[in-house]
């Protein structure tokens, strides 16, 4: 049954991981691309925004698909015994629903690591000087 529920749980979290690993440059639409390409006098918050949500999906995308290489790996290196080739329902449902669990969960999280992206590069504008520093020529 345990072998069941990590082969499963291996494979729908690839899965998870290749979609939040897309979704950074398959989520972007035609007016999201207009706006982004616009000119803008000073900081461009909407380039930010795409940016932090590109960083944390990222983020969550690579840690899933290591999560789903260990587990796969841990299934390959744990020895077979004959009752472990039966394919279990239970482990079954029990997998892909912790996995569904687990995406929504990373949603959720990759949201708060994009917002509080957005915040420190706030506060970073925010603490720059607004006029840029042009150094002084020797005469």
């Amino acid at each position: 049954m345990l072998r069941t529920f990590i082969q499963i749980t291996g494979l729908v979290l690839t899965l998870e991981a290749a979609l939040f690993l897309a979704k950074g440059n398959l989520g972007l639409s035609a007016d999201t691309i207009a706006e982004l390409s616009s000119t803008k006098w000073g900081h461009n918050l909407d380039v930010v925004r795409s940016l932090a949500q590109q960083r944390a999906d990222t983020w969550i995308g690579v840690s899933l698909l290591l999560a789903a290489f260990f587990l796969q790996m841990w299934n390959l290196l744990w020895p077979m015994r004959w009752v472990d080739f039966a394919i279990h329902r239970g482990a079954a449902v029990y997998a892909v629903v912790f996995c569904l669990v687990l995406g929504f969960g990373a949603v959720f999280l990759s949201r708060e690591i994009a917002a509080s992206t957005v915040t420190r590069v706030s506060n970073a504008f925010a603490e720059a000087p607004a006029e840029p520093q042009v150094p002084e020529q020797p005469e």
